[in-house]
Formats: structure tokens, sequence, C-alpha cells
């Protein structure tokens, strides 16, 4: 008996709907728009998809700033059209955090799925800010973990007020504490780690490719972590589909242009499920058709947006 499950992963989309550049309004291959088709195809091909965003969601373009600075609308865009895919898990970036705590707890507030991040904790409390370190899903009997961890140099990049009245526990650490807590108490046939973080080292290699600074741990996670089967990394907008020590791990570049895919085949064997296959790969969305429905889900957004962009600053009297 054989259950086949894709693990699909979208990260640093910045804000990245529509297919085209804010620079000059012109099409680029990018963004949810695209994504969306891509999701939705894969969804109606297979039965068991499991779709998570691992962060570096609500900043990065105009359509973004807008909603945050100048629009009355309620929910966030880039939830909009996540709930709208039915997201099942997205994990915190660094840029989470850019527009201010409030502006990321209402983006909190109206996801439809959970944001998790293990290692960004409460003062008070200790206990991880957003409430989930992790989640359990089921496809028919076989049980995933999926854990979500962030970079924790983040208190080097923000705005002290931003991040106010948290902790940031270093990513190896609480990656290791809380995949041998999972380990024991959900003994899961898949464990997926996503780390809004990268790597430090070269993934073929292992030579050392930065300053070891923490700001980026995936290969010391790989090598020194065990029970991992997928590591879904981001934040330095690479593209990387590969495994290292076992692990097999994706990275999807920036801006939508890509989704990680996992591919999983267990078989059970004495009434327990074994992994027999596992693929990663990277998906283009070039030659992909944008989703019309997204398009038309936040058109009132872009349009506010691009009569905004096209406001006079000023006029030369030169």
């Amino acid at each position: 008996m054989k259950l086949n499950l894709t693990i699909l992963e979208t990260s640093d989309i910045h804000g990245s709907i529509m297919p085209i550049g804010y620079g000059n309004n012109k099409y680029a291959p990018l963004g949810l728009a695209k994504v969306s088709t891509f999701i939705k195809e894969e969804r109606t091909k297979k039965k068991h998809v499991l779709v998570i965003d691992n962060g570096d969601l609500i900043q990065g373009t105009p359509l973004t700033y807008h909603f945050v600075k100048k629009q009355s609308y309620e929910e966030n865009p880039m939830i909009k059209v996540l709930n709208h895919l039915n997201y099942d898990a997205a994990v915190v970036g660094n840029h989470e955090f850019n527009y201010g705590m409030d502006v990321l707890k209402q983006a909190v507030k109206h996801s439809r799925f959970p944001w998790l991040s293990a290692n960004i904790l409460e003062k008070q409390s200790g206990k991880p800010f957003l409430g989930k370190p992790y989640i359990i899903k089921q496809y028919d009997s076989v049980k995933v973990a999926v854990l979500g961890v962030t970079t924790h140099y983040i208190p080097n990049w923000e705005n002290p007020a931003h991040i106010e009245g948290l902790t940031f526990e270093d990513v190896l650490q609480s990656t290791q504490k809380w995949v041998s807590f999972i380990q024991e108490k959900e003994k899961p046939d898949l464990l997926i780690v996503s780390y809004h973080g990268g790597f430090e080292k070269d993934p073929t290699t292992g030579e050392i490719t930065e300053n070891l600074t923490g700001e980026n741990q995936g290969y010391e996670i790989c090598e020194n972590i065990v029970g991992i089967d997928i590591l879904l990394t981001g934040h330095q907008h690479r593209t990387i589909a590969t495994n290292i020590n076992n692990v097999l791990v994706l990275q999807p570049g920036v801006n939508g242009q890509m989704v990680g895919k996992a591919t999983i085949v267990f078989e059970k064997e004495a009434g327990m499920w074994k992994i027999v296959e596992k693929k990663a790969e990277l998906r283009s969305v070039e030659q992909v058709e944008a989703d019309q429905d997204v398009i038309e889900l936040i058109r009132d957004y872009e349009t506010a947006t691009q009569k905004w962009l096209d406001t006079p600053m000023g006029k030369n009297q030169g």
C-alpha cells in the first residue's frame, strides 16, 4: 500500500501578486496570481497536497505599502489571496515586522491558516508569540508534522519598537528542542521544518560561504539535527532543490517566480508507514497563466495603488 504526498512551498513573495514589475508596470513572470494557477493544477492532479508559505509575505511592493499607509481596507491583500488558496500554514519572515506589530497581528487575525514560529517568544510568558510552534496534518493515516522557525538575527535589523516584548531564540537550539519534542510526543511519519533562513555553507560542498553570524543556519540544521525529513528554506532569495545529509532541501527564489515542490512516497510495511521515495524540484511559473480569480480578488487594492502611483508629486518650474 502506497501514499503520495506533494508539498508546495512559496517563500519571499514580498508583496507580489500581479505578474508585473512596478518600476515600469510591464509584464513580469512572477507573483501569486501565477502561483495560484500552479497550486490549483497540482491539487487537481494530486489527492494529497500540503501548501506552506515560508515568510516575507506582506512587505515588498507598492501594493503592500499602499495598503498599509493609504487604504482603509481591513484585510491585507496578501492574506486575502492565501486564504483563497487554502494555504495550510505560514512562517513568520523577518520582513513581516517591517510595518510594525499591529499590521502583522492584523494579518494573522484575518488568516484562515496558522502562522508558525517556534523560536520567537513573548518575553513575559516565554511562549511562541503567535501561539503555534508546529502543526500536525493527517493524510489518510500518514501523520505529518510541520515546525516553523525564523532567523533569530532580526534584532540586528528591525526597528526595536516593532519587536518590543519579543525574544529570539537561536534557531539551531530551538529546532533541536522542538524536533525532539515532536518526535517523542507526536511520532510523525514525516517531519518538515519550514525555516525562514538560508545557508551559511555551500549546499553541495559544505564550504563556508559567509560570516557565521547565525543569520543563516540551514546547513548546520541538516548536519546536526536528527529526524528532519524536509527543510524548507528562504530569506536568501536563492533557488535550491537538493539533499543534504538525507534531508530534502528547497528554496524557491523570490517574488513568486518559482514554487518549491517536494514529492514524498510512503509505503506501509508491517503496519508502519515508511518513506520509500523523496524528490525536490523547483517549478517556474513563467509559462503559467495568471489566475483571473486572484486578479479579480485584489482588483480594488491594485486600482487604488496604481492611482496613487500616478499621482503627480510636483512640477518642474525650470
